[in-house]
């Protein structure tokens, strides 16, 4: 008999509590970015998942720019410019905003 009141009490409890762990969290806590940043930082070479480039701007930042042009891919680069954050991006690499790169340049 106990049992069987527990397996209907974790289901009750999994009914109530499952949809609330699956709701979406837009608004509360999530980040907000402008939406075009002036940026100046360096270019590193980041060795994980399989390996991808960031950007780490002067004021501690980390950007993931998945659109770097090739003439600018050179580990400790200074470069400054624009980039979009893309909301909502997803990707196995855990590190950084994700961006478009508007305009990029190096600095001298």
């Amino acid at each position: 008999m106990r049992r069987g009141v527990a397996r209907w009490l974790t289901l009750a409890l999994l009914m109530v509590v499952g949809p609330l762990a699956c709701r979406s969290v837009d608004g509360e806590g999530a980040p907000t970015y402008p939406e075009v940043l002036e940026i100046r930082g360096t270019l590193k070479r980041i060795p994980l998942e399989g390996g991808f480039w960031g950007i780490v701007a002067d004021d501690g930042a980390r950007y993931r720019p998945g659109d770097l042009p090739a003439e600018l891919m050179r580990d400790g680069l200074r470069v400054e410019g624009r980039v979009q954050p893309l909301h909502g991006m997803v990707g196995i690499q855990m590190w950084g905003i994700p961006v478009k790169v508007i305009e990029l340049r190096p600095l001298r």
